[in-house]
């Protein structure tokens, strides 16, 4: 679990409490409606709110991405695809081989995986001697700069 040094909340995943520790940012930009005064931290997250004053309203045209809808109820649930969020509830697919859990992609399993074998190097399938068919593995990384590796082939 990952917490933040500024408030209680914690974190299942390290990137999603680096993300938050933006909202503690004391020069971070924040974005204000001027309808209601609600403050933002983000622009996608004021940008939606502000759609949906506008589909509140009456308009019929989302204010993200141009788009008309045929009525106010379409055109709120269309607003909501924005956030990655739909009435469409995803189903976890992917399970992991071993144990019960399943997740809604093949990149949730790989990062999962760590938690059995410790090894984070599953979360890099372009290191992975089978995903690179063009002959065995070479080192992860050349100490040459790229476009500068020698062709001689002895």
């Amino acid at each position: 679990m990952h917490s933040c040094t500024f408030c209680d909340k914690k974190f299942h995943r390290k990137d999603h409490l680096k993300n938050h520790l933006h909202t503690h940012d004391p020069n971070k930009v924040l974005f204000r409606c001027t309808e209601c005064g609600k403050v933002y931290n983000t622009k996608p997250g004021y940008k939606k709110h502000i759609a949906m004053h506008a589909a509140a309203s009456g308009e019929l045209v989302c204010k993200i991405c141009e788009r008309e809808c045929e009525n106010t109820e379409a055109l709120l649930q269309h607003i909501k695809s924005h956030s990655g969020k739909s009435s469409v509830t995803k189903e976890k697919k992917h399970q992991c081989e071993h144990c019960d859990r399943k997740f809604y992609t093949r990149k949730d399993v790989r990062r999962h995986m760590v938690v059995h074998t410790g090894r984070k190097r599953l979360l890099m399938p372009d290191l992975w001697p089978a995903v690179r068919p063009e002959g065995p593995p070479g080192p992860p990384h050349s100490q040459e700069p790229r476009g500068q590796r020698s062709t001689d082939t002895g």
